[in-house]
């Protein structure tokens, strides 16, 4: 109940200011953005992790890119959680994640597919932003945890400026491009 899986590279870049976690942050029931963050949905973080890989930081982005880290108090209002399924991934398996890439509301990438496996390793069709390191990639089938999506798709432009709007939206790309998780 104390305790959060991420990416090291994401956690790494920011590890010299300090940093919170925050629950339930996603569009509300008409659609709109949260307009603010109840203080008991903000926690935060512990200097230093709990755990991470052996060498983590060592160069390869991708190959044991996670980090478990403290939280600075026990999360009360989501009640017992059941017991996170781990599972390994399987070339054709469906997948989807969920995050918060850029600060956005909650995000869901669904639809997608293992593409290639790779020394501990997978890559994956799945919907996402630059911003959107450490979210969980499950199994669309058994909901198993496969892996934290480490990469996504670089270079491709997240967002395009609508005038019309007064903002960004939304990229849409059309043709395949994988991400590594």
């Amino acid at each position: 109940p104390d305790a959060v899986l991420t990416c090291w590279h994401g956690w790494e870049q920011a590890a010299a200011e300090p940093q919170f976690a925050v629950f339930d942050y996603a569009l509300r029931a008409d659609g709109y953005a949260p307009t603010d963050l109840p203080p008991g949905r903000v926690y935060p973080i512990a200097p230093y992790p709990l755990a991470r890989p052996a060498g983590a930081g060592g160069g390869d982005l991708c190959e044991g890119d996670w980090v478990i880290l403290k939280l600075g108090r026990p999360v009360d209002h989501l009640g017992a959680l059941a017991a996170v399924r781990i599972a390994a991934p399987r070339r054709g398996d469906g997948v989807y994640a969920l995050g918060h890439p850029r600060g956005l509301p909650l995000k869901l990438a669904a639809n997608a597919t293992v593409r290639d496996l790779d020394r501990g390793t997978f890559r994956a069709d799945l919907d996402t932003y630059v911003g959107n390191s450490g979210s969980p990639v499950f199994c669309a089938r058994t909901h198993a945890l496969l892996g934290v999506l480490a990469e996504a798709q670089k270079g491709e432009g997240d967002f395009r400026p609508s005038p019309a709007l007064g903002c960004y939206v939304s990229n849409r790309i059309e043709r395949n491009v994988t991400g590594q998780l």
